[in-house]
């Protein structure tokens, strides 16, 4: 007699019965439900009753594959469909799938490596996919696969499907379908980039990494796999009409956990969350948000870095020794910035050997002036009310840098034992501009203590000037590297190099309470992890969407513009709650040089002076609670935090043409008033209006 089994509970339901050649197992809501095959361990269907979606379609479950390094060096690689059945325990809230003894092909005996899959349902998280892997051979598990979407389906055919993640505090989307171009593979690096998505844009499945210290680095990738009904088809007329073509690709995704455990050794996985949503990126930023307090710890900032300000950057030397001006020449500088109402003036070059040379050193380039010198021209320009921010850089060590042979030991290795490096710039020689002297970078592996070490006298050089703050400049990233295999760096073998960062941060806010507690630290497009150290300065284009605001209200993010006429980069940081940063000729220039960007920037202050509880003491909504429509038109929501009343910035990114908006908003027209930085006198509102190329309007309710 076959038996079955069921368990039903108030919101949930997990049961065990039968069916043609396998047991389904199911965990879900009302909202989702997902189904694995008892004797595979596969994950072989997730269906969203909410839309009737079937993300997973039927007959593509897989399981589990994993790769396994031998003591010769070779990979081998352990599919989890061709394993023997696994045990299978049921419980009310979660499936357990237990291969006590894997084998690397049917054919062949047990390895030695025991694999627990474990996925739960929670609540709020969805489902959640952990396990653990016991290795008792002479092998070294590499990489699991687990979970693995053996194929995701388009939810929405005349819509775009897209893969998004968090990149440099923007979303980055990738388009699948119906245009993939050329990203026929790719994905996102978690916990790095915050959580990843595919779908349309009006629903998606959620993907995201529950690790906030940053141990286990888990790589979200997909893939689109020709199918042979898509190689049949490919060639014909017939395959570009209504996209038939791409629609019979395959689409694959996989979390890969970059576990490295080692012979005698057990690991037990983070959570990855898996969890279908309706709505569109803003739907999903929400679950990572709920999930985000859990954990996120805000740092203490400065009342000034709240406030509303603008900052200047200029570049005092770069690397190839073009001294633009020296230390004695600050104060004329600082004196530009309070002429022009610049509360903050970033300094860049100002280390040995200039912007992007020397590096982790920072001591003061002789050719510009004393420690002692600098020091003293920092103080006078904070007497004056200007704010000095130092540019910094700790992440790599650069090849032609005296010191490189001191840091040279701390650089991250990779799989064959080679120094992982980064390209270096191209800037304003001629050398450099052929790639021929880019003063490549090695990057520098955090993990190790020493190293942390020698960076922490680096940044407390930083710290003994005396000035208001740093930017931290490519804190975000490691040029591509995730992994050092290095075995001397005090970490196993190998390790996720971004957890090294969260411990330099710590060490870096242990410090700043100990000589300076008032000193602030950005960095740049700092990913979201990193926000609990670093406030952040970006460098976008006008039309992103700014997720990182979106995920976090009251980050203090500075963005650059300059151009002498870019007013739409000025007007994004309007819309997108941003601090201005004036940067004519490229950081080299002097604000006298940007009249007319000096004029526009100072009327969008006070406009946000003036209307601070609407435009500044403000959470960003995206385009949540307004409908605005019009070729070039983009606009954003701003609620007040004191009284939840709206402000709809919007702007026309047609640098020639005016463009008309239509503005949709609810109640009576007499409870929304205009006004805009050239007018900033409240007139009466109308649903339609014209604004002028590079022009922005707020409407705000009374």
């Amino acid at each position: 007699m076959k038996r079955v089994f069921a368990l039903l509970l108030v919101g949930m339901f997990i049961s065990i019965f039968p069916s043609p050649g396998q047991e389904a197992l199911y965990l879900g809501n009302g909202e989702f439900r997902a189904e694995f095959d008892a004797r595979k361990g596969a994950f072989t269907s997730l269906s969203y009753s909410s839309t009737g979606w079937d993300v997973i379609p039927a007959g593509e479950g897989l399981s589990f594959d994993m790769t396994v390094r031998r003591p010769d060096g070779s990979l081998s690689a352990i599919r989890g469909m061709a394993q023997r059945s696994p045990e299978c325990q049921v419980y009310a809230d979660s499936l357990v799938f237990i291969w006590p003894d894997l084998q690397p092909d049917p054919a062949s005996g047990g390895s030695g490596i025991a694999f627990t899959g474990v996925v739960r349902y929670d609540a709020d998280k969805g489902l959640l996919f952990s396990g653990r892997v016991d290795n008792r051979s002479s092998c070294r598990v590499e990489t699991l696969d687990w979970p693995i979407f053996g194929a995701v389906s388009i939810p929405d055919p005349e819509r775009k499907f897209l893969f998004n993640c968090l990149s440099y505090t923007a979303l980055k989307s990738v388009e699948l379908y119906p245009e993939p171009g050329s990203a026929y593979s790719g994905g996102c690096n978690l916990p790095e980039q915050a959580y990843s998505t595919i779908g349309s844009d009006r629903q998606g499945v959620y993907i995201s990494s529950l690790d906030p210290e940053m141990r286990e680095y888990i790589r979200v990738n997909y893939e689109l796999l020709p199918t042979p009904e898509y190689n049949e088809l490919l060639g014909s007329l017939d395959a570009v009409a209504g996209h038939r073509a791409q629609r019979l690709l395959k689409y694959r995704l996989r979390a890969t956990r970059h576990l490295f455990v080692g012979r005698g050794e057990n690991y037990s996985m983070t959570d990855v969350a898996v969890l279908p949503y309706t709505g569109d990126w803003q739907a999903a930023a929400d679950i990572y948000k709920k999930w985000r307090k859990t954990w996120f710890k805000v740092p203490y900032r400065p009342d000034w870095i709240n406030d509303i300000h603008a900052w200047q950057q200029l570049q005092i030397n770069s690397s190839e020794s073009r001294v633009n001006f020296t230390i004695d020449d600050l104060l004329d500088y600082a004196r530009d910035c309070k002429k022009y109402g610049i509360r903050a003036l970033q300094i860049t070059g100002w280390n040995w050997g200039g912007q992007d040379r020397g590096m982790p050193v920072h001591d003061v380039d002789p050719r510009l002036g004393t420690f002692e010198e600098f020091r003293q021209a920092i103080a006078a320009c904070e007497a004056m009310g200007v704010k000095i921010i130092l540019f910094t850089k700790f992440t790599w060590i650069e090849v032609t840098s005296p010191w490189y042979d001191l840091y040279r030991k701390y650089i991250v290795k990779d799989v064959n034992g080679d120094d992982c490096m980064a390209g270096g710039y191209r800037y304003n020689t001629y050398t450099q501009l052929t790639s021929f002297n880019n003063r490549r970078f090695g990057v520098l592996c955090f993990l190790d203590d020493d190293c942390r070490a020698l960076i922490r006298k680096e940044f407390k050089k930083c710290l003994d000037l005396g000035a208001s703050g740093m930017n931290y400049d490519e804190n975000q990233h490691h040029s591509g590297t995730q992994l050092c295999y290095d075995p001397c760096h005090g970490h196993k073998v190998a390790d996720y190099i971004y957890r090294g960062d969260g411990l330099l941060a710590e060490e870096f806010c242990d410090m700043i309470r100990t000589y300076n507690p008032d000193f602030i630290m950005f960095g740049e497009g700092s990913y979201d992890n990193q926000g609990q150290y670093y406030a952040t300065y970006t460098r976008q284009m006008v039309d992103h969407i700014p997720l990182m605001r979106y995920i976090d209200p009251d980050l203090p993010i500075v963005s650059y513009f300059t151009d002498h006429l870019d007013k739409n980069r000025i007007n994004m940081c309007l819309m997108d709650k941003y601090i201005l940063c004036y940067e004519p000729r490229y950081f080299k220039g002097r604000l006298s040089e940007f009249p007319r960007m000096m004029e526009y920037g100072r009327q969008v202050d006070d406009l946000r002076r003036r209307y601070r509880d609407r435009l500044w003491n403000v959470v960003y909504k995206g385009t949540t609670g307004a409908e605005v429509s019009g070729d070039d038109i983009l606009y954003s929501v701003l609620v007040g935090k004191s009284d939840g009343k709206r402000a709809v910035v919007i702007l026309n990114k047609n640098t020639e043409i005016a463009r008309e908006a239509r503005v949709d908003l609810p109640g009576s027209p007499d409870r929304w008033v205009v006004v805009s930085p050239e007018h900033p006198d409240p007139r009466p509102f109308a649903d339609q209006m014209v604004l002028q190329p590079q022009g922005a309007v707020v409407v705000m309710e009374r």
